[in-house]
């Protein structure tokens, strides 16, 4: 039986596959057909009366529900309960070889596993156990992603390997529930377990109801190559995942182990009675149901695990039943030409293979595009122009008509990235407001693509990364909010792929194909508003329209608001319209945005409590973690809706469907006009806490691991906080309170930069804490004393 799920290619292996489908095609006499991808579904162990299998769905199978999943046994429904591996439910252990032998491979596994940490969901709870002699816990059971993410970088190495005994120790961490999924994921460069047969770690594992992934790394030991073998067998035997990866390539390595992991869901269901028994699973996908078969053992008896490696799935009987169902002999001949094979595949065992990263495309499409709107609206004159200039070639310039804020460039952006998602297997999206911040996103690219390592400085791996996209197709690569090309240009990859740039600056001209964003034509503004109202007339929405604009920042959260509420459209239009005379005008922004913020506050307090965290955080999206996992450094009633996910779930929601934040899986965030409204609204709100810039500062404080310049862990963790800490860190605001913190949160700022080679702007940052510093000594003194202040620049 194939196992859950396998990430290693060979020769060998596509030759079966290739044998398997000519015999296949031959029989049926079809010359078109092609195998049905897999359902892969391996036995996770029996207990406590609860039978847990590993499922593997294959790519492209599309997001899955709990009820696409059923079980039967004999012919039997049985009542199975099916959650993703990657799920709020996850409990993982990280077992990281830090011993002297893989000291110079530690910073990227801990980099690595720090990036598996911020991948997996925000409410997953972890332990840390190092692989020397002895294992140690390095953060215990169950921490949140800060203190693992704080606990990674604080890993030292030293002393000799343990590797089964650190495996059963992380086990020993995880909480024995049987209906939860519990992960143990092991970076090593261990060829083995110290002697330990695989099968004695595999039945450990699955008795314990344990998946393992292994991040393995060739050429750390003289025996690299077998090292793939033994770990690529254990992490099969409990439905798992196994990637070799040369020393630079460890943290694709940990992206294609999530990838797979994403495919993975846990089924538990009641043990039929008697045991052993044959289960058949079934799954409903997007592209049709998928089944396949798997024996359950009898308890606490565990199949052992085979010496070769498994067959490729899709490879194996059940994948070729679902293809020649029916043709009885098709699919007998079948079976026997893959029991042929993989007896000679045993006889080669030994062979080595050739490393996967040599010819390694990505797996899934890398994208980090932001999501659409929750009511987008269909702008097909301005789409239509957009993919044209596209078609056309080169870079092109999206700019604001008349470089008015508000007309909806990056809204434009993302429908049109989302409408043509399938033209690209690379879309990186790369703020640029602060340019001394885009290297470190292009290297979080060059990253994701096995280019360059954490260790990496940026400028290095900004230069692998330009280097290489003109030898790839079918990439995109978006500059938003962009300044002066003077600052930015060097940063625009040649090659066939496609680039947008977002930016008011007319500068762009000579370097990119201009496309001009309007306003919404009356007719789109109408018709957002009517589809949001359908008892909206003709004439209320034409006069809104027009007294807002058209402006799309000001139609769009109208809309939402009389969409998700049942304030009556003549009052909604009398407070839009009867603004005083000196009120300041952005085309009814303003109006609209005091509108909806008021009715807001008054509907749900603590949304608009996190929304006007988010303001204060700066324009970078603020990750949701931040909050929840801090939640002791924010005000009340806002700390308690932020600690339980499902109530803040249900918030963010809100602020969703009425168009006040742009609203991801883990994130939230708000542009730059209400921002700008919500700070000036709240800027005298809990005197006693300093106001939102002291509660900002300390959330950052709280979060941002220290000693970034020594701890490459603690990267992915900066790179996220930086244009926050930037942003609450500005010398325009009342900064006294926490004085202390905003000195701490420059200084290691600015070694975090220092760390990735960007020295200038480190320097600036360093030379501000020390300004910072001396200029709130002086200001104590002067309170003290009755002299003045002195003045204060970044």
């Amino acid at each position: 039986m194939s196992s859950c799920p396998r990430i290693r290619s060979g020769r060998r292996r596509r030759s079966t596959a290739l044998l398997v489908l000519l015999v296949v095609l031959a029989v049926l006499g079809a010359p078109g057909a092609a195998a049905q991808p897999a359902l892969v579904v391996v036995p996770g162990g029996t207990a406590n009366g609860q039978v847990r299998l590993l499922a593997q769905v294959p790519d492209g199978a599309g997001d899955l529900r709990s009820d696409a999943f059923s079980l039967s046994v004999g012919g039997i429904p049985q009542p199975a309960r099916a959650a993703p591996v990657l799920s709020d439910r996850l409990a993982m252990a990280l077992v990281i070889d830090a011993s002297s032998a893989g000291s110079p491979v530690l910073p990227v596994r801990l980099g690595g596993a720090a990036g598996l940490v911020l991948a997996a969901p925000a409410s997953t709870r972890s332990t840390v156990i190092t692989d020397g002699t002895p294992p140690t816990v390095a953060v215990p059971w169950p921490s949140e992603r800060a203190d693992t993410l704080r606990g990674l970088s604080a890993v030292q190495p030293g002393g000799d390997r343990n590797t089964a005994a650190a495996l059963d120790l992380a086990v020993a961490q995880l909480p024995p529930d049987p209906a939860e999924p519990r992960l143990v994921v092991l970076a090593t460069g261990a060829p083995d377990a110290e002697g330990e047969p695989a099968s004695a770690i595999v039945e450990r594992m699955r008795s314990a109801g344990v998946l393992l992934a292994v991040v393995g790394t060739e050429g750390g030991t003289p025996a690299g190559a077998a090292a793939s073998e033994f770990w690529t067998t254990v992490a099969a035997g409990t439905g798992g995942a196994a990637v070799s990866a040369a020393p630079g390539d460890v943290l694709g390595a940990f992206d294609q182990v999530a990838s797979a992991l994403g495919r993975c869901y846990l089924l538990t269901f009641p043990a039929p009675d008697p045991l052993p028994a044959t289960a058949v699973v079934r799954v409903e996908t997007a592209s049709g149901p998928l089944t396949s078969e798997v024996a359950v053992p009898s308890v606490p008896s565990v199949p052992s695990v085979p010496s070769e490696p498994p067959a490729r799935a899709g490879g194996g009987p059940g994948a070729l039943v679902a293809v020649v169902v029916g043709v009885v002999v098709a699919a007998l001949l079948a079976v026997g030409i893959v029991t042929l094979l993989r007896a000679r595949a045993r006889r080669n065992a030994a062979r080595v293979r050739i490393p996967e990263q040599r010819r390694r495309s990505p797996s899934r499409p890398i994208w980090n595009v932001p999501v659409r709107a929750a009511t987008p609206v269909d702008r097909e004159p301005l789409l239509a122009e957009l993919a044209a200039t596209v078609h056309v070639g080169g870079p092109v310039w999206l700019r604001p008509d008349g470089g008015a804020a508000g007309l909806g460039v990056t809204t434009a952006m993302i429908d049109f990235l989302h409408r043509h998602r399938d033209r690209y297997d690379i879309a990186w999206w790369i703020p640029a407001l602060d340019p001394d911040l885009v290297p470190d996103r292009m290297a979080e690219l060059a990253e994701a693509l096995g280019l360059a390592v954490t260790t990496d400085s940026a400028d290095q791996a900004t230069a692998k990364l330009l280097e290489a996209l003109p030898r790839r197709h079918r990439w995109l690569l978006v500059l938003d909010d962009a300044g002066s090309p003077r600052e930015l240009a060097r940063y625009l990859p040649d090659g066939p792929g496609d680039v947008l740039i977002a930016s008011s600056d007319a500068a762009w001209r000579q370097l990119a194909s201009p496309v001009t964003v309007p306003a919404f034509t009356r007719a789109e503004s109408v018709a957002l508003l009517r589809s949001a109202r359908p008892d909206l007339a003709a004439e209320p929405a034409d006069e809104i329209a027009a007294g807002l604009g058209d402006l799309p920042l000001a139609v769009g959260p109208a809309a939402a608001l009389l969409a998700d509420t049942d304030m009556d459209v003549d009052a909604f239009r009398a407070l839009l319209l009867d603004r005083p005379a000196d009120a300041p005008d952005r085309g009814g922004a303003e109006a609209v945005w005091t509108v909806t913020l008021d009715r807001l506050a008054a509907d749900d307090p603590q949304a608009f409590a996190l929304l006007t965290l988010v303001a204060w955080l700066g324009p970078a999206p603020m990750p949701l973690w931040l909050a929840a996992e801090n939640a002791h450094q924010l005000p009340e009633p806002l700390a308690a809706t932020v600690r339980d996910r499902s109530e803040l779930a249900e918030h963010t929601a809100l602020l969703r469907r009425r168009g006040l934040a742009r609203v991801g899986a883990d994130d939230v965030a708000l542009h730059a006009v209400p921002a700008e409204l919500l700070r000036a609204r709240t800027d005298q709100d809990h005197p006693d806490d300093g106001g939102w810039t002291a509660i900002a500062v300390r959330l950052l404080r709280a979060a941002a691991p220290d000693r970034p310049a020594a701890e490459p862990g603690g990267w992915p963790t900066w790179r996220l906080l930086l244009p926050h800490v930037l942003a609450a860190t500005d010398p325009a605001r009342r900064l006294d309170i926490v004085a202390d913190d905003v000195v701490w949160l420059l200084a290691q700022a600015g070694g975090y930069l220092a760390a990735r080679g960007r020295a200038d702007a480190a320097r600036t940052l360093l030379d501000d804490a020390h300004r910072f510093d001396v200029g709130a000594r002086l200001r104590a003194f002067g309170e003290s004393s009755g002299l003045p202040a002195p003045e204060e620049k970044r």
